[in-house]
């Protein structure tokens, strides 16, 4: 569980990185893994940044638990968290996952905000996660049937928790449909 909120943390932190201008956010946070002059690795320069208008960020899917139950039977979760960019923060609009226009008058997209906020709130360091379960008991003749449940949760970067919650928001569905296929895979190809 450790290592996957420190996924989620990294993920999270690292779209958080213009916060902290100045320093090598990326060797900081992976403990001089790896490090902002990297080869492949583009910083933005000024002008680039100020045209930045996307939607908010999405974390690769990340281990959430990974439990053997006995007897056979295991627990495996993934997840996705979403990251508001700080255009969206500052014009209080979620416009998309990756969106490259995006308009601050948008009667929906301001509706997008305040629905995830009302959920989970960025100023409180708390991100809307998707998930994907994969459940495995026993069947017969030994061979294991798998059942796969979806959800939605809120993950507090302060306090490293993970809150399940039944709230519905057109950015949890938009993710589910955008990486339930990606969450399906890395459940069936990873974790037999």
């Amino acid at each position: 569980m450790k290592q996957t909120c420190a996924k989620v943390l990294m993920g999270a932190a690292l779209f958080a990185a213009p916060a902290f201008a100045g320093q090598d956010f990326l060797a900081d946070v992976t403990q001089g893994a790896f490090q902002d002059t990297m080869h492949g690795v583009q910083p933005l320069t000024d002008s680039e940044k100020e045209r930045v208008l996307g939607g908010y960020f999405v974390t690769d899917v990340s281990e959430l638990r990974n439990v053997s139950l006995g007897y056979g039977s295991s627990l495996v979760e993934v997840g996705v968290a979403a990251m508001l960019n700080g255009y969206e923060m500052d014009n209080r609009v979620a416009c998309g996952i990756n969106i490259s226009d995006c308009s601050s008058r948008s009667y929906v997209n301001q509706q997008r905000y305040n629905e995830v906020v009302s959920i989970a709130n960025p100023a409180r360091s708390e991100y809307l996660v998707v998930t994907a379960t994969k459940t495995t008991r026993p069947g017969a003749f030994g061979v294991s049937i798998p059942t796969f449940t979806y959800g939605t949760a809120v993950f507090n970067m302060r306090t490293g928790w993970l809150t399940r919650t039944n709230s519905s928001s057109y950015v949890a569905s938009e993710m589910m449909q955008r990486f339930k296929n990606e969450m399906n895979r890395v459940l069936v190809t990873q974790y037999r």
